[in-house]
């Protein structure tokens, strides 16, 4: 008994391709901004409070002209 096999055959052909849009989030910044801070706050919560110190010399070297 004898089976045939075809062989593999490439077709090509053009397509019409549509450029995506980007996506774009409209609240990518607020989401971005409402992490950091939860985020500040979680750290200082469990972290010790050597956060606090960290902001503290920021804010004096940031908010007193000393930058």
């Amino acid at each position: 008994m004898t089976n045939r096999v075809q062989a593999p055959r490439e077709v090509c052909r053009q397509v019409l391709a549509t450029p995506r849009r980007l996506v774009q989030d409209p609240y990518a910044i607020l989401g971005t901004a409402a992490g950091a801070v939860i985020g500040g706050v979680i750290g200082l919560q469990i972290g010790g409070g050597g956060g606090r110190r960290s902001y503290a010399a920021w804010r004096d070297r940031w908010w007193t002209g000393g930058h």
